[in-house]
């Protein structure tokens, strides 16, 4: 599976936001709705905490150390093989336990996404958090698909667009907006926009384009309200330096 932005550069916004989530076990994606997610891990029918608190260790190592979808997917479904919470490749997800219940298993593909996602919106929150010291200097903000067959039209539709970085547009378009979404966003300066010779777009309502069921929310905004005053201060002291970007604006 192919990642379009980077995760071998993990930044501490990124690790701080996901290792401080909260385990939360669910028989459904849809138990954790929204903006919930910021607060809380879960993989849907995954009863065992301990199981659920090893994949969240597993996601925060590949976060930090920078770990690629195959190489997780090979190293979690050995250890999941081995605790009886994987279902290889021609097997049924649901097994019958020895007391009568029934356990739904990872599947390889339930393992991709929830690497996906998970370093997606882990990515994506830091990098929002990061966004949000220099936004001043960088007032706009374009949204990037990646345009190939595997590219939703509805992301696709919103390729290249630019809105203020505080437009209500982002209130439900900031990525990821789906389950493997690849989607991803940069800001722009007032001189840059210029050069690019665009104009950014003023008009949006959410009925125009819309996007996947339960990512219509700003996972950013959700990930920074949910982490305290004092540890994002911290954060954004030992993130980029606001010198860095201010050398790098266009005159």
């Amino acid at each position: 599976m192919k990642i379009t932005f980077t995760f071998d550069e993990s930044f501490e916004e990124m690790i701080r936001f996901f290792e401080k989530k909260e385990l939360v076990i669910t028989k459904s994606w849809k138990d954790i709705w929204k903006d919930a997610h910021a607060r809380a891990f879960t993989v849907s029918n995954i009863t065992s905490i301990d199981i659920l608190e090893d994949i969240k260790k597993a996601i925060a190592n590949a976060i930090i150390t920078g770990q690629t979808a195959k190489e997780f997917k090979k190293e979690l479904s050995l250890y999941l093989t081995q605790k009886g919470w994987f279902a290889g490749d021609g097997e049924s997800s649901i097994i019958e336990m020895p007391d009568g219940t029934k356990r739904k298993r990872l599947t390889g593909w339930r393992i991709d996404n929830i690497y996906s996602t998970n370093l997606s919106s882990a990515y994506q929150t830091g990098r929002f958090i990061q966004q949000e010291e220099v936004k001043k200097y960088y007032p706009y903000r374009q949204y990037i698909a990646v345009g190939d067959k595997k590219t939703r039209k509805t992301h696709n539709a919103n390729n290249k667009k630019i809105y203020p970085v505080d437009h209500k547009f982002w209130d439900y378009w900031y990525p990821p907006n789906g389950f493997r979404c690849r989607c991803t966003t940069r800001l722009i300066s007032k001189a840059r926009l210029k050069k690019m010779g665009e104009r950014p777009e003023t008009n949006w309502s959410s009925t125009d384009n819309y996007p996947d069921k339960g990512f219509d929310y700003h996972p950013g905004k959700a990930g920074l309200a949910y982490m305290s005053k004092k540890e994002t201060e911290k954060l954004n002291k030992k993130g980029m330096e606001m010198n860095e970007y201010k050398s790098k604006i266009p005159r």
